[in-house]
């Protein structure tokens, strides 16, 4: 199953200027994902998460002429602790980027759901075998 690895360029809470705070990996295999965002200030562990990721829809606004992606992340693993689960809209910028949209609680914000603009880049892998999978356990 093929994997697909992303880094965040920049967060943006709306309307405050976009800023990056964080080294971010994704990782996205088949339906699961794992998220992990690193300070870059003190090079703690800011958030780090991991569970299912739903697409559900791949063209939200037929009005909008580029192809879009909406998809839900339902997180089993969650070091901030349990949440609600995530949605964001995703739409391609001409650089080959990916502009993800959406809203959600806001820390420096009191936890106000804040609209969020989050620019992706996807990261090529190195080479060598092309593996990869993400791990899921069930209590008996």
């Amino acid at each position: 199953m093929a994997a697909r690895l992303s880094t965040r360029i920049s967060l943006r809470w709306v309307p405050d200027e976009p800023e990056e705070l964080t080294d971010t990996l994704v990782m996205n295999v088949g339906g699961y994902f794992m998220d992990l965002r690193v300070a870059k200030a003190d090079h703690s562990i800011d958030w780090a998460m991991a569970g299912e990721r739903q697409i559900l829809s791949t063209n939200p606004r037929k009005s909008h002429p580029s192809p879009r992606l909406k998809c839900r992340w339902i997180k089993a693993i969650d070091s901030l602790g349990p949440s609600d689960p995530d949605e964001g809209v995703f739409t391609p910028l001409p650089n080959g980027d990916d502009l993800e949209t959406g809203s959600m609680p806001c820390a420096h914000k009191g936890d106000a759901v804040t609209e969020y603009e989050e620019v992706w880049r996807k990261l090529d892998p190195v080479a060598g075998p092309k593996r990869a999978w993400i791990v899921q356990s069930v209590e008996e």
